[in-house]
């Protein structure tokens, strides 16, 4: 089972152009599945990357380890994703 399939019953969010994702420093309980958009991965301030893979990861880390943001991920896009919570209750 992949990702895509792991995820297709966790919530659709919707988030326009120039959204905050995940802010560096910060911590926020949620995991997101990339569907479809693109994300600016940014270290103090600088861009370091984008993303823009089908079913990539935003926020593992962090949720797994209750660790800070290491970066902010910010949408160059209008993005479509699915986010897992950390004290998520299938319905």
């Amino acid at each position: 089972m992949d990702i895509l399939e792991f995820s297709k019953n966790f919530p659709l969010q919707i988030f326009p152009h120039g959204t905050i994702l995940l802010e560096e420093g910060s911590r926020k309980d949620v995991l997101y599945v990339l569907l479809e958009g693109k994300i600016e991965i940014l270290k103090g301030g600088v861009a370091l990357a984008s993303v823009a893979t089908r079913g990539a990861l935003l926020g593992e880390v962090s949720l797994l380890t209750d660790m800070p943001h290491s970066a902010t991920c910010r949408g160059v896009a209008v993005n479509r994703l699915r986010s897992l919570r950390r004290h998520f209750q299938a319905g």
